[in-house]
């Protein structure tokens, strides 16, 4: 089962701390078969991902200040391989971005997140196209990128999904989600389920449904923990991870994240962990 969910949520005390919250379950599943019960192949795979842009000058004279970097909020549900290829080719492609104009620096140093999203859209479909001649509909994959736009200056979730036409064929779609006038936005396999839960206990999305949800859900203890999270603020996108339970080990995921060396530095995805956020 695939889940990830994203809300948006605010304090009429304090207006400038809102943010984004998006969680996930990060286990990847096989197909399931009628009769049988789902194979989880792992717990831990990695389904938020930031998306970094970097702006670079083509004078080499301001090399000293630039470049300079922003991150957007990258999730995915469907065809794993798929998805990760076009994360792959839409990272490598973002990190050598410039201005078209002189003037643009100081106006709007970074393009819009609905721009990367047109981009995302392309690299989708190409993509799909390729693998679906192998695949069919297995190869399908969606995104969503969300995050804090530097040029509407607002909190943005696009969607962008395959969508099959009868006479036109294999088409991705993208849509601008209305985030902060719906209670959420999910998809994955797991989304109806999400649903019906939520309509089970009171019709409305509570702090901690999301990971409550995917913690009763059945896992594999063999395999490790499952739950991610991450935060995207106007100070930028932070991610979370975490083992749903004391009784799951997050062996792949807390073997690299929870405390790595790197010499004179180390890796911890749990040390700056918020327990007001999900």
């Amino acid at each position: 089962m695939t889940l990830s969910v994203i809300k948006y949520t605010k304090d009429d005390k304090r207006p400038d701390q809102d943010y984004l919250f998006c969680g996930v379950d990060a286990r990847i599943s096989g197909t399931q078969k009628e009769n049988a019960s789902v194979d989880i192949y792992t717990n831990a795979a990695i389904k938020i991902l930031p998306l970094q842009l970097k702006l670079s000058p083509l004078d080499c004279i301001e090399c000293k200040i630039w470049p300079l970097s922003y991150d957007i909020g990258f999730t995915y549900a469907g065809h794993v391989g798929v998805s990760l290829y076009t994360y792959a080719l839409l990272s490598y492609l973002c990190k050598d971005i410039h201005f078209t104009t002189p003037e643009i620096k100081d106006s709007m140093p970074f393009p819009s997140i609905e721009s990367i999203a047109v981009l995302a859209r392309n690299i989708l479909l190409d993509y799909i196209k390729d693998y679906g001649s192998i695949l069919t509909m297995e190869a399908f994959a969606q995104i969503v990128l969300f995050g804090f736009c530097p040029q509407k200056h607002d909190f943005v979730v696009y969607n962008i999904e395959p969508k099959i036409s009868k006479y036109e064929g294999v088409d991705v779609t993208i849509t601008n989600i209305d985030i902060k006038n719906i209670p959420y936005f999910a998809i994955g396999s797991g989304k109806k389920g999400f649903a019906q839960n939520i309509t089970q206990n009171g019709g409305e999305l509570k702090s901690g449904m999301i990971r409550k949800f995917i913690e009763n859900q059945e896992c594999n203890s063999s395999v490790g923990g499952y739950y991610q999270r991450a935060v995207y603020s106007r100070n930028g996108l932070t991610l979370y991870s975490e083992s749903p339970s004391s009784d799951i080990e997050m062996k792949m995921l807390g073997r690299y994240g929870m405390v790595y060396s790197l010499g004179t530095h180390y890796i911890s995805l749990t040390s700056t962990l918020r327990c007001d956020y999900e």
